[in-house]
């Protein structure tokens, strides 16, 4: 399956893969997420968000889960991803994907649910 999730100590930077490597894409556009300039995401020329990269605080949280393979849990019709449990305050949806975050202004990100399984089929995550 391969590594799910990357972090640079260095720089702070840290990247979560959304699909496995079976899954072929060409990235066509890399986009801020509108609600946190710390999130941009990787945006194929299907329309999916392949990945995220997550800057400063909104990625730290990463930082434990770089060995971690099986990131999704499924819960009733959807898959999500969290980097810890905090409440969800605030979330944002985005192309199939709901962004939470542990603060009302969009801040704290705690991870992810994909919502759209038609767009992110279950045996490519």
């Amino acid at each position: 399956m391969g590594k799910r999730i990357s972090f640079d100590h260095e720089s702070g930077f840290g990247y979560i893969y959304v699909f496995t490597k079976k899954y072929k894409y060409t990235i066509e556009e890399t986009e801020e997420l509108e609600v946190n300039p710390f999130i941009s995401l990787d945006i194929d020329t299907e329309g999916k968000i392949v990945g995220l990269e997550l800057f400063g605080e909104e990625a730290l949280g990463l930082k434990n889960l770089v060995k971690e393979k099986n990131i999704y849990t499924k819960n009733e019709h959807k898959y999500s991803f969290r980097m810890n449990e905090k409440e969800v305050v605030s979330k944002y949806h985005f192309l199939g994907i709901d962004f939470l975050f542990s603060k009302e202004d969009y801040k704290g990100f705690i991870g992810f649910d994909i919502i759209d399984l038609e767009r992110y089929p279950e045996n490519k995550l």
